[in-house]
């Protein structure tokens, strides 16, 4: 009898399995759970001291894309290439077309005739365009958008390559041998098929080249999504952990926009439009009727007073020379540490000295070491700064041990820093006042 019960739960567990199509569809299917959605998410490295920091809106049919800051403050390089004159970049993606605005410049770009399966053609832009909604599924953040994941991934496939099963925790295992790499997906189907772990390996050896753990957590009572992602490659230095976490994520807010467009990406009424393959300065954005009008289009309207004044500021601002936005910290000696008996902030200190000055991977490095000897040297006297007793010669003890601490910054950390550059990057850069335009 109890072989025969265990034969039946057998069967009904095998029956229960969706097929791989099915499987694949579902999968996807859990990241588009929802109308419209706000993701901040925030991605740092194992071998990168910063953190950088994103933002998606969706509306079910089109969504954005910014890369909001890093650690420092620092963006992207204005569009004339200046390191630190740093300014938003910020895609709105929709089945159409692509638009781009560059955070205070007087035109935005628009491409047309738009297939989402050449999202990575925009990375002149030195700016990958990531859709969060594949975030877990894809073995790396990537150009692609959900809308051509499963096409892009498993198009090639021979269907007798993949299969399902079910592991000993009840999880869904979806397999698809590619040639060169094979991969898995551990689904959760008591959450919406959302996935919580995902593999790549190479066919040959079956060593590891990546893997990916998602934590699930449930979002406005609806909508399961990844709380955190940890993504490893496994490269020959050694492994490389990406960990992704999402900051806030909201669902079917009534806040939401229902329908993105260019004002939701920064795109002002009367923002200068260039588009793909016309000339420059073809159209001009309408806010109003959500639409791009002619420049004799625009006239005819009789711009009002303010709106052409807006316009003109905008166009200012792309003759402007700092037009983008320059950190705080790089007009301060201190690059914004404060104190230098601060030994947590010290960490900030290199990371900052190595972006303003240049630092290449191996003064990296080397910089990194400095700091390391610099700390050991620091960590036994804040320690007997924390374990000072109450008493009435406290203050002046702290005072000195203080005063030990701040001396390993400016005659260690800082000389021995100064010491890596070659003699074009130890030469101070020219640093315009920080400009402030607003949004």
């Amino acid at each position: 009898m109890v072989l025969v019960l265990w034969l039946w739960s057998m069967c009904v567990g095998q029956q229960s399995l969706p097929n791989a199509n099915s499987a694949i569809d579902k999968m996807v299917a859990s990241r588009r759970a929802f109308a419209t959605a706000d993701l901040s998410w925030t991605v740092s490295s194992s071998d990168n001291h910063r953190i950088d920091y994103y933002r998606n809106q969706y509306d079910g049919r089109s969504w954005t894309f910014i890369k909001t800051k890093d650690t420092d403050g620092v963006v992207e390089p204005d569009l004339l290439g200046r390191p630190f004159a740093c300014s938003e970049k910020r895609y709105l993606v929709s089945p159409e077309r692509v638009w781009l605005l560059t955070e205070h410049q007087a035109s935005a770009l628009e491409w047309g005739d738009y297939s989402g399966e050449r999202l990575g053609r925009f990375g002149i832009f030195d700016q990958r365009i990531v859709d969060a909604r594949t975030i877990g599924l894809a073995p790396e953040l990537a150009s692609i958008c959900l809308d051509d994941f499963k096409a892009a991934t498993f198009g090639s496939v021979n269907p007798d390559k993949m299969s399902v099963d079910r592991d000993d925790n009840g999880l869904i295992v979806l397999s698809a041998d590619f040639g060169p790499i094979s991969a898995k997906w551990w689904i959760d189907e008591k959450r919406n098929f959302s996935p919580v772990r995902t593999e790549h390996r190479a066919s040959g050896t079956n060593a590891l080249r990546s893997s990916s753990e998602m934590r699930l957590a449930l979002y406005d009572g609806h909508v399961w999504w990844p709380s955190d992602v940890t993504h490893t490659s496994y490269v020959k230095s050694g492994p490389r952990t990406t960990k992704i976490v999402f900051i806030s994520a909201e669902f079917d807010r009534p806040s939401h926009p229902l329908r993105l467009t260019p004002s939701d990406i920064g795109v002002v009424q009367y923002n200068q439009i260039n588009m793909q393959g016309k000339p420059a300065g073809v159209g001009a954005w309408d806010a109003k009727t959500e639409s791009v009008l002619t420049i004799p289009q625009m006239m005819e309207l009789r711009p009002s007073k303010e709106d052409r004044a807006e316009w003109l500021r905008r166009m200012d601002w792309c003759a402007d020379s700092g037009n983008g936005r320059w950190p705080a910290w790089m007009s301060d000696p201190l690059y914004g540490v404060g104190k230098p008996a601060d030994v947590d902030a010290w960490e900030t200190y290199v990371r900052r000295f190595c972006i303003i000055h240049k630092l290449d991977d191996r003064q990296k490095a080397s910089a990194r070491s400095i700091l390391d000897d610099c700390r050991k040297h620091a960590g036994p006297i804040v320690a007997a700064i924390k374990k000072e007793p109450e008493s009435k010669h406290k203050a002046d003890r702290v005072r000195i041990r203080t005063a030990r601490i701040e001396q390993i910054f400016t005659d260690s950390l800082v000389p021995r820093l100064k010491a890596l550059l070659t003699i074009p990057q130890s030469q101070p850069a020219s640093q315009p006042a920080a400009v402030s335009h607003g949004r």
